[in-house]
């Protein structure tokens, strides 16, 4: 029977997964094997910054610019060096068959859990992802017994590549970008592929906000005998007609509407809407924002307590919309 180590991201989720293998255990070891388990703390490796490497020692005016590294080291994020080492004495002494990915069913979870194996150097055989759906009993059995290969099955490959592509793009831009702008300006200078258009953003968006003029338009709206009314519509049919001042408006009225106007045909439909798709948190912290007066901050944490606590929404921290 092979002899599995479940790491999970965070204790929450192994204390969660080990409550539900220890009620069907013998089905799970049926199915899959035995289990241990461990938990890490979100990421606890990353990628080398440059005076990892021999050839970007020396001072950053002495740097030949560009950086690019042959092969991208890995190395322990400091302060979590306890929790990698206990972990490879654990794998050392057990011997496991293989290893369970537990972490965050997402891009970002497929790389939390790559750059740990490739820092520990672990084998990449019968290496299962337990993909999370939800943290009720039922879904986290199903996910138990429906485990694929990490390194085999197209969709957890691509999502590890779409990872590594992130953050190898995030360390040749940052670093070559911060070193080279910190030289040219004599001023300390973090550039970075999000941080900096980000900041690019929020800054148009408050010279916008500093600059803004108000101003009036304005709309014709027509009321008829059979007590509808309209407004008049742009000649694409896709907008209203604005007028910048009120007197284009009356002119408008008075060219094309001076005599009279006649109802040539009225067209009557009923539609049936499907429901909305469910809420992303970035849509759920909005609406909560505007209705209730939220911070993003508080209604994550409303959120994560209704997925963890009480298992009545799925995973938060994602795009997905089902």
């Amino acid at each position: 029977m092979k002899k599995y180590l479940f790491i999970a991201e965070k204790p929450s989720l192994m204390r969660d997964v080990q409550s539900v293998y220890k009620k069907n255990q013998s089905l799970i070891m049926q199915q899959v094997g035995t289990i241990d388990f461990t938990a890490l703390a979100g990421h606890v490796c990353q990628l080398i910054p440059p005076n990892g490497y021999d050839a970007w020692k020396g001072r950053w005016e002495e740097l030949e610019l560009p950086m690019i590294p042959k092969q991208f080291k890995i190395q322990v994020i400091p302060g979590k060096e306890k929790m990698v080492n206990n972990l490879k004495k654990q794998i050392t002494k057990e011997h496991y068959d293989g290893f369970i990915v537990g972490t965050d069913a997402d891009i970002e979870g497929n790389g939390i859990y790559y750059l740990l194996q490739a820092y520990l150097n672990l084998k990449k055989e019968n290496t299962l992802r337990f993909f999370e759906h939800s943290l009720t009993e039922n879904e986290i059995l199903k996910s138990l017994l429906s485990m694929t290969g990490f390194w085999t099955t197209p969709q957890h490959v691509h999502m590890t590549e779409a990872f590594l592509i992130r953050s190898h793009m995030d360390w040749l831009i940052g670093m070559n970008f911060t070193v080279g702008f910190t030289i040219r300006s004599k001023n300390i200078m973090r550039v970075g592929r999000v941080k900096t258009p980000t900041l690019k953003l929020i800054y148009d968006n408050c010279e916008s906000i500093d600059h803004f003029v108000p101003k009036k338009d304005y709309e014709i709206k027509v009321t008829y005998q059979d007590s509808f009314s309209g407004i008049l519509l742009s000649e694409d049919l896709k907008s209203n007609q604005k007028f910048e001042t009120e007197l284009e408006a009356k002119q408008f009225i008075q060219e094309s509407l001076a005599d009279c106007a006649t109802v040539e045909s009225i067209e009557q439909k009923k539609e049936t809407l499907v429901p909305s798709p469910l809420y992303k948190l970035s849509d759920l912290q909005t609406e909560a924002g505007n209705l209730y007066g939220f911070s993003p901050a508080y209604v994550l944490e409303l959120v994560q307590s209704l997925y963890e606590t009480h298992k009545i929404v799925s995973y938060p921290r994602t795009d997905c919309r089902y």
